[in-house]
């Protein structure tokens, strides 16, 4: 799956590095203490299908923090390769779908070229020790670096006097009083840090990335076993509003919010589209093969979600052509449930 490591032999005593940032606390905090070092420092974020921000909310948010710290920000977008890593992850998956080794390794192999690229002579990232059960481990931290040819080139700020020294702290590179001994799950020396640096405006504590969602993983695996040959569109869609399985070829997707409209209407090819007609209700498509009693499966999901007012409900349908649907009873959610993925 992966090419053989080549060895990386560093640029001697460039205090200049490569920066893997998520967007979360710890990154920007090594960002920080990069900056106080004196190192010159460039920023890689790795975006996704499969990452909660889109692309562009990405770049103008994170590309805004580094700016304040003079750090450069480049955007690797590896939707397709991550998808791939999902369906046959080499190192298996964390509690959900989520393959960070083969997902780590990917994105250090990558820190590596750009390395090279520009001259760099090591990499920083945020990681502490303990923090993620699976992928920052002190073994797991040993086996990406020999897998990717970087012994000793990853270095970890805020849990290094914890870990073996690497190439910047036995060069001088950075001072090593200046490097922490953080551990485990626990964020609070992290927020003491903030603090500290005077950084107020922080992501949340969790996971940037959706594979770590147990619902959202649901909608994953149902797509997975249906539709083996997913898209990116697929894979967009799965972020928005309830999703109904009606058959192996059909499913609907019923918005929850005015601004899940917005964004399922975006969506036009290989859809059919439903609206509420005679009274307020949700926007929602289908994706498959539909025929007339499907299509009326689906009106009566959505009818539950219409307000009841007006009895019979009338849903306008729109494929190639547009016709309505007449429901004369909205259904129990226990009939509906049996066809959610996921959450409601």
């Amino acid at each position: 799956m992966y090419e053989p490591p080549l060895s990386y032999k560093p640029y001697s005593m460039r205090k200049k590095a490569v920066l893997l940032f998520s967007g979360g606390l710890d990154s920007l905090l090594v960002s920080y203490l990069a900056k106080k070092e004196g190192i010159d420092t460039f920023a890689l974020y790795f975006h996704t299908v499969f990452s909660h921000h889109s692309k562009k909310e990405a770049e103008k948010k994170y590309a805004s923090q580094l700016k304040n710290l003079g750090i450069p920000l480049r955007i690797i977008d590896f939707s397709f390769s991550h998808i791939k890593m999902v369906k046959k992850p080499f190192y298996g998956y964390g509690a959900n779908l989520n393959p960070c080794i083969d997902c780590k390794i990917f994105m250090f192999n990558k820190a590596k070229e750009y390395m090279r690229k520009i001259g760099a002579s090591f990499i920083i990232t945020g990681e502490v020790l303990g923090e993620r059960p699976m992928s920052q481990r002190r073994d797991v931290f040993n086996k990406i670096e020999k897998v990717t040819g970087l012994s000793g080139l990853i270095l970890r700020p805020l849990s290094a006097k914890l870990l073996k020294q690497t190439f910047p702290e036995e060069n001088n590179l950075i001072k090593q009083e200046n490097l922490y001994s953080i551990a485990g799950r626990s964020r609070r020396s992290q927020f003491i840090l903030a603090e500290k640096f005077g950084i107020k405006n922080f992501s949340t504590p969790s996971g940037g990335c959706l594979l770590t969602n147990p619902s959202f993983c649901q909608r994953l695996k149902d797509l997975l076993f249906y539709s083996p040959h997913i898209s990116l569109c697929d894979c967009e869609l799965l972020k928005i509003g309830r999703h109904f399985r009606l058959n192996s070829y059909t499913k609907i997707i019923v918005v929850r919010n005015k601004n899940e409209e917005r964004r399922l209407k975006k969506f036009r090819k290989n859809v059919i589209r439903f609206y509420p007609y005679n009274t307020d209700g949700p926007y929602a498509i289908g994706r498959g093969r539909f025929n007339f009693p499907l299509i009326r499966k689906a009106c009566l999901i959505i009818s539950r979600y219409c307000r009841k007012e007006n009895i019979p409900l009338v849903i306008k349908v729109k494929d190639n052509r547009e016709y309505f649907v007449r429901i004369e009873r909205v259904v129990s959610h226990k009939e509906i449930e049996k066809f959610l993925i996921g959450a409601k």
